[in-house]
C-alpha cells in the first residue's frame, strides 16, 4: 500500500512494501527522481539492507553455531512492514520478527524506518530494538536508486564537493560496483538530466555506486561490507551488537536541489 505525505514544495509516496520510496519529486516540477523497479533492469527501487549487506556464496550464515539460509542483503527488501504512525510531514513504518524472518534469523526484533520531510529533504531515520534475549548481531546499509530516464549522458557525482565520478556504461564494465572503503565522504551529489540531488551520510563506512548498465544509479552508504564467509555472522567487521533492550539509531538524507 503507498502512503503520501507533501508540502509547498516536495511530494514523497512510500510503499508498505519494503518500506520503499515510490516516488520523490518537486512540486513545480514532473521530474521523478528516485527508479520505478521495472524487473527488466532491476526490480529493486531502495531496498534496506538488513540485517547483512551482500551474501556468501553458498546464501548461507552460521549465527551462533547453527546453520540459517539468508539471500542477498538480507530480508527486509522483501518484507512486507506496517504503516506504525504517521503525521502531516513524516511516515513511520515497522517490520517485526515472524515466521519467515525466524528461519533465517533467530532473533526478535523491531525495524522502524521513519521518512521526514521538509522543504525538499526527507530524511530517513531507522531505529532498531534487540527483544530478544540474547545479543544481536547485525549489518545495515542502504541501496537507493536514482533515475536516469535518458541515460548517463553529462551524469557525474560529486563527493564533498571535491572528488567527481564521471556515471557511464564504460565505469561499470571496468568496475561492476564501484566501492569506497573505508568511506571518506559525507555526502554525494547527483547530477543527472538536468537534475540535482544530494545523498548525506555522514559516518557510514562503505560507499558504493552500482549501476546495471541501466537507466538509473545508486548511492549506497554501508554501515557494513561483504560477508568473510569464513566468520561467524556475530563475528563480521563493522556489525552491530545490540544487547537485549538496546536500540540502535541511523539516518541518512536525500536532498532534491
Amino acid at each position: 500500500m503507498n502512503y503520501l505525505i507533501e508540502n509547498d514544495e516536495a511530494v514523497l509516496i512510500v510503499n508498505t512494501k519494503a518500506a520503499e520510496i515510490h516516488s520523490f519529486r518537486k512540486k513545480n516540477d514532473d521530474y521523478e527522481y528516485m527508479w520505478n523497479g521495472n524487473k527488466e533492469y532491476w526490480a529493486g527501487r531502495n531496498p534496506i539492507l538488513f540485517p547483512q549487506v551482500s551474501s556468501t556464496p553458498t546464501k548461507t550464515n552460521i549465527i551462533y553455531g547453527k546453520e540459517y539460509p539468508m539471500g542477498n542483503h538480507g530480508f527486509a527488501r522483501n518484507s512486507e512492514f506496517e504503516l506504525f504512525n504517521r503525521t502531516d510531514d513524516s511516515l513511520t513504518f515497522l517490520l517485526k520478527e515472524n515466521e519467515e524472518t525466524l528461519k533465517q534469523y533467530p532473533f526478535e526484533f523491531n525495524l522502524f524506518v521513519t521518512y521526514e520531510l521538509k522543504n525538499t529533504e526527507v530524511k530517513i531515520t531507522y531505529n532498531i530494538v534487540n527483544n530478544s534475549d540474547k545479543v544481536m548481531p547485525f549489518g545495515f546499509g542502504q541501496h537507493p536508486a536514482f533515475n536516469c530516464p535518458e541515460g548517463f549522458k553529462d551524469t557525474k557525482i560529486v563527493m564533498d564537493d571535491k572528488d567527481e565520478l564521471v556515471i557511464s556504461d564504460e565505469l561499470f564494465d571496468k568496475y561492476p560496483t564501484v566501492v569506497y572503503d573505508p568511506n571518506p565522504y559525507k555526502k554525494a551529489v547527483l547530477y543527472a538530466n538536468n537534475h540535482e540531488l544530494e545523498v548525506d551520510f555522514e559516518g557510514y563506512n562503505i560507499l558504493a555506486v552500482w549501476s546495471p548498465h541501466a537507466p538509473f544509479v545508486c548511492i549506497e552508504p554501508w554501515m557494513s561490507g561483504n560477508p568473510d564467509p569464513g566468520l561467524a555472522f556475530e563475528d563480521r567487521p563493522h556489525s552491530y551488537k545490540l544487547s537485549p533492550g538496546e536500540n540502535q539509531v541511523i539516518s541518512y538524507s536525500i536532498i532534491l536541489r
